[in-house]
């Protein structure tokens, strides 16, 4: 039995036949006449020692605090009952850790230690209804692993720590799922319903989203950024799982773009009066109409109020995801132009100008909906 306060210690399998009964430091009471584990109370106890070092227990329970597999392989005798992680308890695992018999896990099971590096082997099989906390790197594809070579029954909750930056799973590029692709977190060698694990929150890194997706054929379940998607027309496809921020980062480019832009001098002068003349009022006061570039001697102030609606349907995806925007574009442009030079073949004309703009956006897509809300302004000098 290991119980008692809350505290820490190590035991090596290999000297479990040494273990007098008497408590150590930390409180914990180590008995090993008989081959019976059971942790009980807040204590936390790791075991240490590979495959034959320890005996092969009759019984073996969790029932509270943390057992810490170090490494360690904890062998249940033949015809045992499978080790039980009960309500309450954890069973904590670094490094490759194994365990020669059945598991049923009421309880939870970590493997996170903030290295995605860790494997648990259930040589035997696996029954749930609990949780699986997991560490994943999605920069180098890696994560903690569990290994069942029977069959997984039940339901797992699996619950993931990302670190690294987001990529894509699709390895080949093809836009759908092939074996193999995605980062393994599971791995099933016998049989198991789709629904035996079941991912808590999905995973967004760096733009893209990452769901867990059952591999029927291998019996292994991958962390993937590809996913069966409903498409608006009732169509099912594979399709790159981005993040449901990533159309509207798309759209926030296309709005500030549309503030930025400066009328070129053809749309300036097109079609309005330039004064003429050096007459200040009167009926002697002449005007004329500028057409195209064909400009008229002196300067001109002027200004330029835009507004605009678009609804845009791409026929093409960006990152996988179809997205609709519905945009409204209001800007104000001031501005003053100077002819500074004309020859017999052409001109130069100088300006300074200053805006102000407002673009308003909502974007909808399969993954869901958002809006933007984009304003800038500014200030220029052209030369033409």
């Amino acid at each position: 039995m290991f119980g008692g306060p809350a505290g820490t210690a190590t035991f090596n399998l290999a000297d479990w036949g040494e273990v007098s009964g008497t408590p150590d430091q930390k409180g914990n009471e180590l008995f090993g006449f008989a081959p019976i584990l059971s942790k009980e109370d807040e204590s936390t106890f790791t075991l240490t020692g590979a495959a034959g070092d320890g005996p092969n227990f009759t019984q073996a329970t969790i029932t509270g605090g943390t057992l810490l597999l170090d490494a360690a392989t904890l062998t249940m005798a033949s015809g045992a009952d499978p080790l039980l992680n009960d309500t309450g308890g954890i069973l904590q695992v670094r490094g490759n850790s194994s365990i020669l018999g059945h598991l049923t896990n009421h309880g939870t099971i970590t493997l996170q230690d903030g290295i995605a590096d860790d494997i648990l082997t259930v040589s035997g099989n696996y029954r749930a209804g609990s949780r699986l906390l997991v560490d994943v790197d999605l920069s180098a594809n890696t994560a903690d692993r569990l290994v069942v070579t029977g069959d997984a029954t039940g339901r797992t909750d699996l619950e993931v720590v990302a670190q690294g930056s987001g990529q894509s799973t699709d390895t080949n590029a093809n836009g759908q799922w092939d074996t193999g692709e995605g980062i393994l977190v599971v791995e099933v060698q016998g049989q198991s319903p789709a629904d035996a694990f079941v991912l808590v929150d999905t995973v967004t890194a760096n733009g893209f989203t990452y769901n867990l997706y059952y591999d029927s054929a291998t019996g292994n379940w991958y962390l993937s950024s590809l996913d069966f998607v409903t498409l608006p027309d009732g169509r099912v496809v594979d399709a790159l799982l981005v993040s449901p921020k990533s159309p509207l980062y798309r759209s926030l480019y296309v709005n500030m773009r549309g503030l930025t832009r400066v009328a070129g001098l053809f749309d300036r002068i097109r079609g309005r009066l330039w004064r003429t003349g050096g007459v200040e009022s009167g009926a002697g006061a002449n005007f004329v109409v500028a057409d195209n570039l064909a400009l008229s001697a002196g300067n001109g102030l002027w200004i330029d109020l835009d507004a605009s609606r678009a609804d845009l349907d791409p026929k093409t995806r960006y990152a996988g995801t179809a997205f609709t925007v519905d945009r409204d574009t209001t800007k104000l442009e001031i501005g003053y132009d100077h002819l500074l030079w004309r020859g017999a073949h052409g001109g130069l004309v100088g300006g300074i100008s200053a805006h102000y703009g407002e673009v308003n956006a909502d974007i909808k897509s399969v993954l869901g909906k958002g809006s933007i809300d984009t304003e800038g302004y500014g200030f220029g000098l052209t030369g033409t």
